[in-house]
This record gives structure tokens, sequence and C-alpha cells, in this order.
């Protein structure tokens, strides 16, 4: 994943439930 995804995917764990992380 690129740098800019895992970011994403970090902020986006801390609003969300853990599923996003799966993604």
């Amino acid at each position: 994943i690129c740098p800019t995804q895992s970011m994403l995917a970090m902020v986006d764990d801390s609003r969300d439930p853990p599923a996003v992380n799966v993604k």
C-alpha cells in the first residue's frame, strides 16, 4: 500500500471500526 493510503487508513481506523484496516 502507498504511504498516503497507510496514513488515510490510520485516520479512518481512528474514527471507523477496524474493518477498514482489513481492507
